[in-house]
């Protein structure tokens, strides 16, 4: 599953710098604002409209799908995360084990019964491993 995903971080970096999806698509075809507007029985005011609000981000999805159909074009939406993602599940798995380990290590510490560094990593290295096994767990 995981590949299926990072496999979308490769299409991302060959389309970054497309400010509008609409607009490069409707350039690609040499169509104008005005023959787009016909299509969608708008005027053409209300495509530039469109078309900015994907610049801006304010779009709908229910209006961007209808411009992807008048485009003959299939919307695709998709969250890509921006690292691997069994690197984000094992900085996660750190951050809650220094988190946990922390804690017990200064009530230790307080108690003059402190542990080593390398004591201390390999807590963190086996409570990582347990974390990542329990995968719910690991985002409490």
């Amino acid at each position: 599953m995981f590949r299926k995903i990072n496999g979308l971080d490769e299409f991302t970096h060959k389309t970054k710098g497309v400010a509008s999806w609409i607009g490069y698509i409707r350039d690609a075809y040499g169509m104008s604002f005005r023959q787009l507007a016909e299509r969608m029985n708008l005027s053409k005011t209300a495509v530039h409209q469109l078309e900015q609000g994907e610049k801006s981000g304010s779009i709908t999805l229910s209006s961007l799908k209808k411009v992807a159909e008048s485009l003959n074009c299939k919307l695709v939406y998709a969250l890509v995360p921006t690292k691997d993602i069994e690197t984000l599940r094992q900085e996660q798995a750190l951050k809650k084990a220094n988190k946990i380990l922390g804690i017990s290590n200064i009530q230790m510490e307080m108690e003059d019964q402190g542990t080593s560094q390398q004591e201390k990593n390999e807590q963190i290295k086996i409570l990582c491993e347990e974390l990542l096994e329990k995968d719910r767990k690991l985002w409490d």
